[in-house]
């Protein structure tokens, strides 16, 4: 675990990083270990992740740190996650690498559509797919991380609680601002964003279109 933490911690290559700190994080659920030593754990901190401001990078942050031990908030530029050093590294390399997958796919998804219905207007497809992305990627992770009976620390949401007022997100209405062509064709292009949602988390890195 030590050995893979260290390689998580100095590598040049992202998707390496990545694997090993998971792969760590993934040995410490299944062998019962909180924690190493002392000396091998900083303590509770933040990390703040720039992005664009769309709104979905907000479900996103929220799906990414249940799932890997963290709290999630969000700032002017960004978004921010709070948990132990190891935690928290992967919540931001995974966000930023499905942030990035989402949005290329989400794009995509406008420009197939426009490319079949040149008429229709594209207002809402982007959206509709990106949900349809969330629900599959939060259904693939919430499933490992349950597997592994991965929780969020108590301490870490207790100082996350202290930091930021949490609030619910409001209730998307986005069937009401979209044409009725595009309705009749929501659930075909959420089942598209679900199923990319979960393949996302399903193949390795590199692998997207």
């Amino acid at each position: 675990i030590r050995k893979l933490m260290a390689l998580a911690g100095n590598n040049p290559s992202k998707d390496e990083a990545i694997a090993a700190a998971a792969k760590a994080q993934k040995l410490m659920a299944e062998n019962g270990i909180d924690h190493l030593d002392e000396d091998d754990f900083d303590t509770i901190d933040m990390v703040e992740i720039r992005t664009t401001k769309k709104e979905w990078r907000k479900k996103l942050a929220r799906i990414i740190a249940v799932n890997f031990r963290c709290q999630s908030a969000f700032s002017e530029s960004g978004v921010v996650f709070f948990g132990y050093p190891q935690d928290r590294q992967i919540c931001g390399d995974v966000f930023e690498s499905l942030y990035q997958i989402g949005n290329n796919l989400g794009n995509l998804e406008v420009r197939l559509y426009k490319a079949r219905y040149p008429r229709r207007k594209t207002t809402g497809i982007f959206e509709i797919f990106i949900n349809g992305f969330l629900s599959g990627l939060n259904s693939q992770l919430a499933r490992q991380a349950k597997a592994l009976m991965l929780v969020v620390p108590e301490e870490v949401t207790k100082f996350a609680a202290v930091r930021v007022h949490m609030t619910k997100a409001r209730s998307d209405n986005l069937r009401r601002r979209i044409s009725k062509a595009v309705k009749d064709d929501y659930d075909s292009i959420f089942r598209r964003g679900y199923s990319e949602g979960q393949a996302a988390v399903a193949r390795p890195i590199g692998e997207h279109r």
